[in-house]
């Protein structure tokens, strides 16, 4: 997806033991952490960044003993990230920025998916 217009940007720690990916549809959990949106879900934001406890990008996946340099846009958080790591997530929670994103279907198939207006259901392209 491509961000067209200004960004109103919030940074929000990521939940426990998630995989999140720069540019993913997000919600807040029960708990007020960052997971990724899902179907009939409320979007927060998307994700612009992710970012170590100081504000620095991530430079690693995540996952123990990754190499440096292996971050390459998704991220896996530990199972003590809210407490110990508090790696987080820089999103644009704009209402007034515009994404576009790919079909993975047809268009067209379902009454009304061509006209202007219809929502259709944005998902993570990674598994939550």
């Amino acid at each position: 997806m491509i961000s067209i217009g200004a960004p109103v940007l919030r940074r929000v720690t990521i939940g426990t033991s998630r995989q999140v990916t720069v540019l993913n549809a997000t919600m807040i959990d029960e708990q007020g952490l960052l997971q990724n949106g899902g179907a009939a879900s409320r979007v927060f934001g998307h994700i612009d960044a992710i970012q170590e406890l100081n504000g620095v990008g991530v430079e690693t996946t995540g996952l123990a003993g990754a190499a440096s340099g292996s971050f390459v846009g998704s991220f896996d958080t530990s199972a003590t990230n809210p407490a110990v790591a508090q790696v987080s997530a820089v999103c644009d929670v704009s209402k007034y920025s515009l994404y576009s994103a790919d079909p993975d279907a047809t268009i067209a198939t379902t009454v009304g998916s061509n006209l202007l207006g219809i929502d259709y259901a944005i998902l993570p392209a990674i598994p939550y």
